[in-house]
């Protein structure tokens, strides 16, 4: 119906960031290409701990830093108007200062649908300096790290402690699933729907 509704506005539909399963229908179904640009980062927070081992090295220097700055973390679990407007402050900062190129398709309301939903915030001092939201997912019963949005004068290193605290959480739990959504692969990959020129 969708795609019906586009031919007859003269529409053309691109789909982002989709399933291997969807991209396949979307080719079965009308789309004229594909092409792979990247893929799912996911980890076992019962397994995987990023913090350790030889590649964890950088990202173990980065959360001392921020340790040392006095940032710490912690998940919101109490209702607390007081705390969501600190964070409603870090969300409209964020917006304010964000630059480059970017596609943005929605409002960044944290705290209007809680439903299947965590948040964690990391505080340095009195201050509120960087937030991430997890969004449930029951079909692999496990998380989506959906947003992460800093302090525009967050110290070094927040961003990291902010997921290692998460991962750490999530691995007390027995949670064997989560998902950092598509990340760009090292090359493309299948590529249909397109003249050797354009590839």
């Amino acid at each position: 119906a969708f795609h019906e509704y586009c031919a007859h506005n003269k529409n053309n539909v691109i789909y982002l960031i989709i399933s291997e399963k969807f991209a396949q229908w979307a080719m079965d179904n009308g789309c004229a290409s594909l092409i792979e640009f990247g893929e799912e980062l996911t980890l076992n927070p019962c397994q995987d701990d990023p913090v350790q081992g030889a590649k964890g090295a950088l990202l173990r220097k980065k959360i001392r830093r921020a340790i040392r700055e006095g940032v710490a973390v912690f998940e919101y679990l109490e209702k607390d108007l007081a705390l969501e407007q600190q964070i409603d402050l870090i969300v409209n900062s964020w917006l304010i200062n964000r630059s480059g190129p970017q596609v943005y398709i929605a409002n960044v309301k944290l705290f209007e649908d809680c439903f299947g939903k965590r948040w964690f915030y990391a505080r340095q001092g009195e201050t509120i300096v960087g937030i991430a939201l997890l969004n449930r997912l029951e079909k692999r019963q496990g998380w989506l790290l959906s947003q992460i949005f800093l302090h525009p004068q967050a110290p070094t290193g927040v961003s990291e402690i902010l997921v290692a605290t998460i991962v750490e959480t999530l691995a007390k739990e027995n949670c064997v699933y989560i998902t950092f959504g598509a990340v760009p692969a090292q090359m493309l990959g299948k590529i249909e729907g397109l003249g050797n020129f354009s590839k």
